[in-house]
């Protein structure tokens, strides 16, 4: 009885192992429908840790439509989420001050740029990042996470 118990144990601790690992994922929201209605992005990449091999599994939604499914390697993903986890959260305030105590000091926004947001679920965390506007001039970490994951999976970034 015992031996079927830490079987029963062994199984259930393998597979607790594995639905935790299955459960890290980037996801990219964009929204902006003062200017065009449903205009609806969502970008969701998701590792796959299945005996068949490893890949990362990315659904598109586009105007709440469900495009083709990729998949793009462990290697893309990693420097996917490395330009996530290096935004700086500076990048995401707007609007801002530019040259602050300066002659030229100015204060900068960005109109109807939609609503932009990366998140990122890892070791039972969620990090979420996000912009109102989308300007590579004053969002640049942000803008290059963004930039990266739509060069990844061939998606011109004028899209938005």
């Amino acid at each position: 009885c015992s031996m079927m118990f830490n079987v029963f144990l062994y199984r259930f601790s393998c597979s607790s192992l594995k639905t935790n690992l299955n459960r890290e994922y980037i996801e990219f929201n964009h929204h902006n429908v003062m200017v065009i209605k449903n205009d609806r992005i969502n970008i969701k990449l998701i590792p796959n840790y299945s005996k068949k091999g490893k890949n990362v599994k990315v659904k598109i939604l586009y105007q709440g439509k469900k495009l083709e499914d990729k998949t793009i390697t462990f290697s893309d993903y990693d420097e996917i989420k490395n330009k996530v986890k290096n935004i700086d959260r500076e990048d995401l305030v707007m609007p801002r001050i530019i040259n602050k105590g300066k002659s030229n000091e100015h204060l900068v926004g960005i109109s109807d740029g939609g609503q932009n947001s990366i998140l990122l679920y890892e070791n039972n965390s969620k990090v979420l990042y996000s912009t109102t506007g989308f300007n590579q001039d004053y969002h640049k970490s942000f803008y290059s996470a963004v930039e990266k994951i739509f060069n990844t999976l061939n998606i011109k970034l004028t899209s938005l």
